[in-house]
């Protein structure tokens, strides 16, 4: 057994296919349903972070009923401390759908992957103050299990070895990971 396993790994060209992702968002969503049948919680509204929150995001929303749903970018920037996370617009979208559904409380913050945890952590930091009398849960298609942040809904942890592209990471100006930010672009 350790055998193959050592044989998938070194042959495993860590791609994802779309319907690797697909059966993915639909155990994240069944993960969601069986939680609303447990528990009663359901979201209300479903927030986007980045283009991967966007695009999973908006089909979650989609699938749960046609729920309102927003995306917040995200920006990362080298500092002298490392890299820093960003959410440009955060305060003000967030506001807005406050604002649009103030009965709405229940919040479902979506990300693609997480390969550190980083993200959801400072944005659960950043907007602490303004979603204080919200019940947030955060989903994510794939967790790296070595992320250190608690997320409620993860479609899969892992995979193992974490790949180097996903499949919305379709041209090579996508930068989908920290480590790739300040490496050249190639044309």
């Amino acid at each position: 057994m350790s055998i193959l396993r050592w044989f998938r790994i070194r042959t495993w060209k860590k791609r994802i296919t779309w319907d690797d992702a697909l059966r993915n968002a639909k155990r994240l969503l069944e993960q969601v349903q069986n939680h609303q049948k447990e528990t009663g919680w359901m979201p209300d509204v479903v927030i986007g972070l980045g283009r991967s929150g966007g695009i999973w995001g908006g089909w979650l929303a989609g699938n749960l009923g046609t729920l309102p749903f927003a995306v917040i970018d995200d920006k990362y920037e080298s500092k002298e401390k490392g890299i820093n996370v960003s959410f440009p617009a955060g305060k003000e979208i967030l506001s807005a759908v406050r604002s649009t559904y103030p009965d709405k409380k229940r919040i479902l913050i979506v990300e693609g992957a997480s390969s550190t945890g980083k993200t959801p952590a400072k944005f659960q930091e950043d907007f602490s103050q303004m979603l204080n009398d919200c019940d947030v849960k955060f989903a994510v298609l794939y967790k790296n299990p070595a992320a250190v942040f608690d997320i409620e809904f993860a479609g899969k942890i892992g995979p193992e070895p974490w790949p180097d592209k996903f499949p919305w990471h379709f041209s090579n100006l996508y930068r989908p990971y920290l480590r790739d930010i300040f490496k050249p672009r190639r044309k």
